[in-house]
């Protein structure tokens, strides 16, 4: 009997290891399988984002046409769809980079009334269309943070709130205590239930009380950069009572305001010389159509040989360059730029235009003097960039 007891031990034994040994091969075979979509999302954005960024080039450009008031409604519900479309990619992308450890934050100081006051401006005017109340209480402060990732954080967390409240109003409160400033938007909407409070911050995760539209992904991005701030989002609510979202910052010491007055920026176009060098043809055509619309001289180069070519006939006024303009990795924008710089002997002003995710090409841009903006290209900063430029 000892023997036959032991036996089904054994047994029992094996079985259980061979259950836990599957286990493993299944986790693992998951995690490979997460992480091969983390790295394809990444690696896709740069072929991805470029025809998003000459449609949203092109629609800016039809934007500025003397157009009929029914044209004018069909080009601004493009504009609409264009957005949509830059914003879901964008969340896909920021999660994918976020995964791959790719996104780090900068800290720094920040005053946090001038960073979000044009959001919180935006997000009453989203309010007043819905008939809802918006009241921002912000109290004078300074924040440890990255300024992108807490404008994110902010921007995801009150464009919920407004999405999904259809009666009441919207509350946003910024208020530092001590050495740390606290920050809550409450709400008047659905509600979340006990049971899905935890997976309200999942990727894909839809509140089915929701009528709204969307794929229930930026809680998790609001999440992921929370996180990399050493902060947590704590959320409490009440099933058509509404939610209240709250994370906490650390208080930082204003930064030193210089005095310096900032040279006058140039308010036309007319006559200026500009190099557009790009691989893609449809972004410089799309690039040409807006800045012909400006008043500016557009010359165009799809390849390094091409912008050396035109270089050595004109001298343009300011560069406009896309990082990945061959398979030779050393024939990148920045180096061209470097190149041009070179040959003309005189720094041209410039600006790297890129879909590349790669925070280390900030830091090359600033090192060497250039400016740099992501695709898709919003054109209302391009038109500012090339006003100080």
């Amino acid at each position: 009997e000892v023997h036959s007891i032991n036996a089904e031990l054994r047994l029992e034994i094996e079985r259980r290891s061979d259950a836990e040994k599957e286990l493993i091969r299944a986790r693992k075979a998951a995690e490979d399988a997460n992480a091969s979509k983390t790295r394809f999302l990444a690696l896709a954005s740069h072929d991805v984002l470029q025809p998003l960024n000459a449609a949203k080039l092109y629609v800016s450009a039809l934007e500025e046409q003397e157009l009929t008031e029914s044209a004018l409604a069909i080009i601004q519900k493009l504009s609409h769809s264009v957005t949509s479309s830059e914003t879901l990619i964008g969340t896909l992308l920021d999660i994918a980079r976020l995964d791959q450890g790719e996104m780090k934050p900068d800290i720094e100081s920040i005053d946090v009334r001038t960073l979000l006051s044009p959001l919180v401006d935006e997000m009453a005017m989203r309010a007043r269309e819905k008939g809802l109340g918006f009241k921002a209480i912000i109290r004078p402060c300074w924040v440890k943070a990255d300024k992108t990732y807490l404008y994110r954080i902010t921007q995801n967390l009150l464009s919920n709130a407004v999405k999904y409240t259809e009666n009441g109003r919207v509350l946003f409160i910024i208020k530092p205590v001590k050495n740390t400033v606290y920050f809550k938007v409450i709400d008047t909407g659905i509600g979340i239930s006990t049971d899905k409070k935890d997976s309200i911050f999942g990727d894909f995760f839809r509140a089915n009380e929701s009528k709204e539209h969307g794929i229930g992904l930026g809680l998790g991005v609001v999440r992921r950069l929370s996180l990399q701030l050493n902060s947590d989002i704590s959320v409490t609510s009440k099933i058509g009572k509404g939610s209240c979202f709250a994370f906490s910052l650390d208080k930082a010491e204003p930064k030193q305001v210089s005095n310096v007055t900032a040279k006058p920026r140039s308010t036309t176009f007319t006559g200026m010389d500009v190099l557009c060098v790009d691989d893609q043809r449809e972004n410089l055509d799309a690039m040409q159509t807006l800045l012909q619309k400006w008043g500016i001289n557009v010359v165009l180069a799809n390849n390094w040989d091409d912008a050396l070519k035109v270089c050595e006939t004109i001298q343009p006024q300011i560069l406009l360059m896309d990082y990945q303009l061959s398979h030779d990795s050393e024939k990148n924008g920045l180096a061209l730029i470097e190149e041009i710089r070179h040959r003309l002997n005189i720094v041209v002003p410039a600006a790297l235009i890129t879909a590349t995710p790669d925070e280390s090409l900030v830091t090359q841009c600033k090192a060497q003097g250039v400016n740099f903006l992501a695709k898709p290209l919003k054109p209302a900063k391009l038109r500012a960039l090339l006003q100080s430029m």
